[in-house]
């Protein structure tokens, strides 16, 4: 991908892929993984959505490298309240 003016990486999209016309049109579901260096998140975006059922598109979600247990957790701005649980942590 490309940088932008300022430097960026620009968040590529299904057509970006060589044939990317093809991959859009054959695919059931498209989803995009992206990395923000600067804030040190990580993007998961929903690129296509076939079937409405099953989710929507351009839903979007942030997540950070958690290097003691080796996966992504979920990013929770600073501001936001840190008393709420996430839904699969026990109260």
């Amino acid at each position: 991908m490309y940088k932008d003016s300022s430097g960026k990486i620009e968040e590529p999209t299904m057509y970006n892929i060589k044939g990317g016309g093809e991959w859009y049109d054959a695919s059931y579901h498209g989803l995009l993984v992206h990395r923000d260096y600067e804030n040190k998140t990580t993007k998961v975006k929903v690129l296509k959505v076939k079937f409405q059922n099953l989710g929507e598109n351009g839903a979007e979600c942030f997540f950070t490298w958690e290097p003691k247990s080796g996966s992504y957790i979920p990013h929770i701005e600073e501001d936001a309240e840190l008393n709420n649980p996430l839904p699969w942590e026990n109260v």
